[in-house]
């Protein structure tokens, strides 16, 4: 079965080279860079639980230095991100699921993405609280 594409005339199509090897390895991490960012990393949160342990306060540099890592910073708080985009899979895969069985001949992309948002709001609000905090 063979197919075609055809283009209307008033269509435009954007024409892109090639890459070389050289090109990708300039843009992406390579293998020691990636594992220097994952051992810094470590480092930080492994000092972050460290001075939440001793009940020392955190100055604000500090903190500032842990957006973004601060679910990594408890055991517990990382469990509870972990369920929570689980559940997150789950609720847009059965909704998935329900469309295809209704029999759906495209599935409801913006039913999904509405439920996917509704189940990062928590998220969205959390760390809008958080980057309001820290400017304060």
């Amino acid at each position: 079965m063979s197919r075609s594409v055809q283009f209307l005339k008033t269509v435009r199509v954007i024409v892109t080279e090639h890459e070389t090897k050289l090109d990708k390895e300039q843009k992406w991490y390579s293998r020691d860079e990636l594992n220097q960012i994952r051992s810094t990393l470590r480092m930080e949160i492994s000092a972050l639980r460290a001075n939440m342990a001793s009940n020392k306060l955190i100055s604000v540099i500090e903190l500032n230095q842990c957006v973004g890592i601060e679910n990594l910073v408890s055991d517990a708080r990382l469990r509870h991100v972990f369920e929570s985009r689980r559940l997150h899979r789950i609720r847009v895969l059965e909704e998935q699921s329900r469309q295809n069985q209704v029999g759906l001949l495209v599935l409801n992309e913006e039913r999904l993405a509405l439920i996917s948002a509704m189940w990062s709001w928590g998220s969205k609000i959390a760390a809008h609280k958080r980057a309001v905090d820290v400017l304060d």
